[in-house]
């Protein structure tokens, strides 16, 4: 007997082929029905025998298209219908709150690149071509359903050509809403510095003449501009760090092949899937060659971030370069968001590129490149952006109109819907006007296309966070502040589905409830809140904020309890640091601090390896790119009944074991060593106290390799289950997660 079923598909189910898959599987089944993309997703009915449905069922499960992420499936059986003829594909309905989820970026498919390629195919050379299984989705949507008057595409009406691939649901690009062709899509074009037009016959091309002859050329990608240039020209490097005042921080690669990746960097299998997936994120991997990459590109480190193109205008550029490797940089100015629109980018990055390879399809949301680095035979998000956003997270408690604001340093926000959580891309540091203009773009963007009213905010426990400035014109909402390394515990602890864990939080800096400067932090935490069970030792920071800037400064502050005076035997010497010993004597203009960033700044200042930062984690990450990969060795570090690890005695013997001679990749790796070794023994007192073997490890410090891999290691030797972030990075990007969860399981809310 016939019968008639509902079928509900919930998840990333729009604009990524799913109606002309379900419309091919239901044809070759012999059913009768129809599909269509709603305000909740994608709605079936499906009429035939139940046997066959049941199978159709499952085939749409297994065989659901590449970038399709499938959250819910609901089926029921209805009223028997009379649905004569063939299955057809309905358009789509509008009207409900929105609940679908919004479709990734993609990468370029392989299918669409040999088209780019190919002389006799009519999108020869076209420098947007896309399908549904490939290109952009989230950087083009204005808001849901994801159709094309909803995205920037709206502006370049379909040819006929165009237009009957659209509505042919055996074509790849059946309603692949970005869809177009030489005659009706976006065009290319090349600005001069000043932001004038150019005339040429291909800019792309133009382009890459350029970049040639040694200029820094500004391109509009996916999410905004890159500003690019050789990365085997010195001069060209040095010229880009000047204009853009980026002094140190590495620059990313751009190789157009895998096998150009692996001349470069150390790949296994793991990291050269992530460098060839869809989201195409930056890899830091380790390096292998450095011949042919000037040293400018990333001075004073083991590693190269690299990435593979991912957009055709990228394929076509090095189809004309003379190297193999470009410097692909954000297109912004140091600490501002990346440069969206033509307006922004010529007066942001006028003095900085030499041209502009632009086009005139808008972006909707500025995205920068995601970043990963694998760790433990994990991938691990160290920047969550351009491929991996948005993707909903659960919160198992209902979080219906919280906005979280995140962190200031690293900062995200993100807005609950349901049970879900959906953690914007990263947004950069929250401290400037046009950063915070951004935020509050995105926020309300996010609120847009999720169709969710503010009801309540959550945020940093800091009051002078600048975040706060979001929710200037709803105070009368009810405001929610949560400390800051709690968030980190609960994000990590959401993650990996878990009520209650020790949490280990090593990172910068956070406002203590205490209000002190914490950074090094051993929690027993749950959703209602946290016992403080342990964390690093409180060091002194003479002058603040100048500490972080200045390391030896950090470094003085540390040993100053145990050497006094004697200090200056031990630290680079400064004409400040009287000054300094001063501050300490007084106490005037010193800050407590328990952070194991900061800890990490003083050894990298006492070796000598980093005493003025120019860019975040600059001492930690040039301190481990020195360290032994080889050495075993530990500092004696004591843990007293408080659980306080003594991170200023690892300092003593540390720089005691320098002055012997000592070479300083020794040193460095022993205090790696010693740091880990500490932490698991204080983990293991606090969990046998609280009757649990769950660990979780969250904030910046765990970029760190070999401090994540040893401690990974030595917690699971002790058959402790250690849990850590996959899913969102453990710096503060994760904040804002942490923030709406805590938020979600409050009473009445």
């Amino acid at each position: 007997m016939a019968a008639t079923f509902r079928i509900r598909i919930q998840g990333v189910v729009q604009g990524v082929g799913f109606r002309p898959f379900v419309y091919r599987l239901a044809v070759r089944y012999g059913l009768q029905g129809w599909v269509r993309n709603d305000g909740k997703g994608v709605l079936i009915l499906v009429q035939g025998e139940k046997e066959t449905i049941d199978s159709f069922s499952g085939d749409i499960k297994r065989e659901a298209p590449p970038l399709a992420r499938i959250s819910g499936f609901h089926g029921e059986k209805t009223g028997y219908q009379n649905l004569d003829g063939p299955f057809e594909i309905l358009a789509s309905t509008h009207g409900e709150k929105p609940e679908a989820d919004i479709a990734r970026d993609s990468a370029i498919c392989d299918d669409c690149l040999a088209e780019l390629r190919n002389p006799i195919d009519f999108r020869y050379n076209h420098p947007f071509v896309n399908c549904t299984n490939c290109g952009p989705r989230y950087t083009i949507l204005e808001k849901l359903p994801y159709d094309r008057p909803h995205t920037t595409m709206k502006e370049f009406p379909m040819c006929s050509r165009c237009a009957a691939e659209y509505s042919d649901p055996s074509n790849r690009r059946f309603h692949a809403q970005p869809i177009c062709c030489p005659e009706c899509g976006p065009q290319c074009s090349i600005h001069a510095a000043d932001g004038s037009v150019v005339e040429c016959n291909d800019p792309v091309r133009f382009a890459a003449e350029k970049l040639n002859e040694g200029c820094i050329v500004a391109i509009k990608g996916l999410g905004g501009y890159h500003l690019a240039c050789r990365a085997d020209l010195p001069e060209a490097v040095t010229r880009l760090r000047k204009r853009k005042q980026r002094e140190e921080k590495p620059f990313a690669l751009m190789v157009p092949t895998i096998e150009a990746a692996q001349r470069y960097g150390e790949l296994d299998g793991k990291e050269k899937e992530l460098l060839m997936s869809p989201e195409r994120p930056i890899l830091i991997a380790a390096k292998k060659n450095s011949a042919g990459i000037a040293e400018q590109v990333a001075p004073r480190v083991r590693t190269f971030g690299i990435m593979l193109p991912y957009t055709p205008i990228h394929y076509l550029l090095f189809g004309y370069l003379t190297d193999d490797a470009l410097v692909m940089t954000s297109g912004n100015r140091s600490g501002e968001p990346i440069c969206r629109t033509e307006t922004e980018a010529f007066g942001e990055l006028g003095d900085t590129a030499d041209c502009f390879l632009t086009h005139d399809r808008e972006i909707a949301l500025s995205v920068d490149d995601s970043i990963v680095r694998v760790l433990g035979a994990e991938p691990v998000l160290l920047r969550r952006s351009r491929g991996y956003v948005p993707s909903p997270l659960p919160v198992r408690a209902d979080a219906d109109g919280i906005v979280a604001l995140g962190a200031v340093k690293k900062n995200t926000v993100a807005v609950g819907r349901g049970q879900t959580c959906y953690v914007s891309h990263y947004l950069g540091a929250a401290e400037s006007v046009l950063t915070l203009e951004n935020c509050a773009r995105v926020l309300h963007q996010y609120l847009d296309m999720l169709g969710v009213t503010p009801g309540m905010y959550a945020c940093d426990l800091h009051e002078a966070a600048f975040t706060r400035a979001l929710v200037e014109n709803d105070r009368g909402l009810r405001i929610v502040e949560v400390q800051h390394h709690h968030a980190h515990a609960l994000a990590c602890m959401a993650e990996n589905n878990l009520d209650r864990a020790v949490c280990v939080v090593y990172d910068g800096a956070g406002m203590g409830t205490d209000s002190t400067q914490w950074g090094g932090e051993l929690l027993f935490a749950d959703h209602s809140g946290f016992v403080r069970e342990g964390h690093c030792a409180t060091m002194l920071m003479p002058g603040g904020d100048q500490a972080v800037l200045y390391p030896h400064r950090m470094a003085i502050g540390a040993l100053y309890p145990i050497l006094g005076r004697t200090v200056l035997d031990f630290v680079p010497h400064a004409a400040e640091n009287e000054i300094i010993l001063q501050m300490l004597e007084s106490e005037v203009n010193c800050v407590q601090t328990s952070s194991m960033g900061r800890l990490f700044d003083s050894m990298s200042a006492l070796l000598q390896i980093c005493t003025s930062r120019t860019y975040e984690g600059q001492p930690a990450i040039e301190l481990e790119g020195i360290a032994s990969r080889t050495e075993d060795g530990i500092y004696e570090c004591s843990i007293d009944d408080g659980c306080i690890i003594d991170g200023r005695a690892l300092l003593y013997q540390a720089v005691l074991d320098r002055k012997k001679g000592t070479d300083s990749a020794v040193v460095a790796r022993r205090f790696h060593n010693s740091v880990a070794d500490a932490t698991i023994n204080a983990v293991l007192r606090i969990a046998e106290k609280h009757g649990t073997g769950s660990v979780c490890l969250s904030g910046g410090c765990f970029q760190n390799a070999l401090l994540f891999e040893m401690t990974v290691k030595g917690l699971r030797s002790k058959k402790l289950d250690v849990h850590y972030h996959r899913v969102l990075p453990p710096g503060d990007e994760c904040i804002s997660y942490g923030q709406m969860v805590y938020a979600a399981h409050l009473p009445n809310t």
